[in-house]
């Protein structure tokens, strides 16, 4: 016996209630304070690459309560204290207030690949001085 027709039509306002109820009680309750201690005793693991430390404390200052204009500050002072490379550290700290996480980032890069030419030639210069 089929029981569409027994079944009355689904409301959906009752629907979203349950939902959202739902989705308050899985949620994990978030407190900033936590959130902002956590991201002011950020420090790079070893090994670990500067982009996934970046990604990693942004994922922490999104639980904050920064307002949006404020999130981008708190990271690249996370990033200066945090970061194991006084290579980086010396960059950002040479910068200005104009700084922002675009321009570290492209920074990054920069010094990457420069870091790798470089290591690249001196590998060559040790390779030569064996033959």
């Amino acid at each position: 016996m089929p029981i569409r027709g027994k079944c009355p039509p689904p409301k959906e306002k009752k629907l979203k209630t349950y939902c959202e109820r739902y989705e308050r009680f899985v949620k994990p309750k978030s407190n900033f304070r936590i959130a902002r201690f956590k991201l002011r005793a950020g420090k790079q693991a070893d090994g670990e690459s500067v982009d996934k430390f970046i990604k990693r404390i942004r994922l922490v200052a999104n639980e904050c309560a920064y307002s949006a204009d404020q999130i981008d500050e708190h990271l690249i002072d996370t990033l200066i204290f945090g970061c194991v490379s006084e290579t980086v550290k010396s960059k950002l700290l040479q910068k200005d207030e104009n700084l922002t996480l675009d321009s570290t980032s492209q920074g990054r890069r920069k010094l990457r690949v420069h870091s790798y030419k470089t290591s690249r030639r001196k590998s060559s210069l040790t390779l030569m001085q064996f033959k």
